[in-house]
């Protein structure tokens, strides 16, 4: 097919770490870019849906009408929409991820990823609540929970974030994009590092550059890397605790070509004018 000749193709595992870190990034950062879409789409869908008018001026929103009757039921249908959305997202990741075990470790790779920051935007916003008045923050505000609850809510979001890397690190380990050359618990720790460690640096700098300029930066936004850095932290935890993880192996795997890398970044810059403009829904 042109898109597997020209954007992915397959090549045999023989000093394979280099492309698998490459492709993980790219994987990544797409992963991330969707996920993150949905996320508002959630807002999106609920505010406009109360009559709020909202309007996209990314990397923030606002209302054109601010004249609702703002319940109980009205905030927490907004600002929480955003959230199920997420998690309705990293639950069917997971599901495609159990039902495509066929699939090359490519496709794998990106249901992961998806799993991975879907559930990051989850979590970050327990930890953000006791700085926000927006999304879970606003919610609990108006349902008066106390500041010490918040900051309870907050610290169980940490530890469910790092939780959660143990887990989706084991996903990582067993996936079909595993290499032949990862057998000893030092190999382990390197194959982590690259296919985990590096794209989590190199997507934590993209959500920055992206969303620049700086000063515009929501809370949820700056915790996001936070909560990538935590789950890092669980994958490190699960690298010890399980050293005896069997790993899938093939004798090939796909990869994204330099063609496809050039799309990717096309496709990126692309997005990132687009929402120069100002969005009315």
């Amino acid at each position: 097919m042109l898109f597997q000749n020209i954007v992915v193709k397959k090549i045999e595992l023989n000093n394979i770490l280099r492309y698998q870190t490459l492709n993980s990034i790219a994987m990544s950062i797409i992963a991330f870019i969707l996920c993150y879409i949905l996320f508002n789409v959630g807002f999106i869908i609920s505010a406009h849906d109360c009559g709020l008018a909202p309007i996209l001026k990314y990397p923030t929103f606002d209302f054109a009408n601010y004249n609702i009757d703002w319940t109980v039921d009205v905030v927490t249908y907004v600002y929480s929409s955003g959230l199920y959305m997420s998690l309705f997202v990293a639950i069917l990741a997971f599901v495609l991820y159990l039902l495509l075990k066929k699939v090359n470790g490519l496709l794998h790779l990106f249901f992961i990823w998806i799993i991975f920051h879907s559930v990051n935007l989850v979590l970050v916003q327990l930890v953000e609540a006791p700085w926000s008045r927006y999304f879970l923050g606003g919610v609990l505000s108006w349902h008066f929970w106390s500041r010490f609850a918040h900051w309870v809510l907050a610290i169980s979001g940490m530890f469910a974030l790092i939780t959660f890397g143990i887990f989706i690190t084991i996903l990582f380990l067993k996936t079909a994009y595993t290499s032949k050359l990862i057998k000893s618990f030092n190999q382990k720790i390197k194959y982590f590092y690259r296919i985990i460690g590096i794209p989590i640096i190199v997507t934590n700098v993209f959500v920055l550059l992206f969303n620049l300029p700086l000063k515009d930066l929501g809370m949820l936004m700056v915790l996001i890397p936070v909560g990538n850095v935590l789950m890092f932290l669980g994958g490190f935890l699960a690298i010890i605790m399980f050293q005896k993880i069997v790993l899938v192996r093939h004798e090939k795997i796909a990869i994204v070509t330099t063609n496809g890398f050039l799309f990717i970044f096309f496709c990126i810059l692309l997005l990132r004018i687009i929402l120069l403009k100002s969005f009315w829904f």
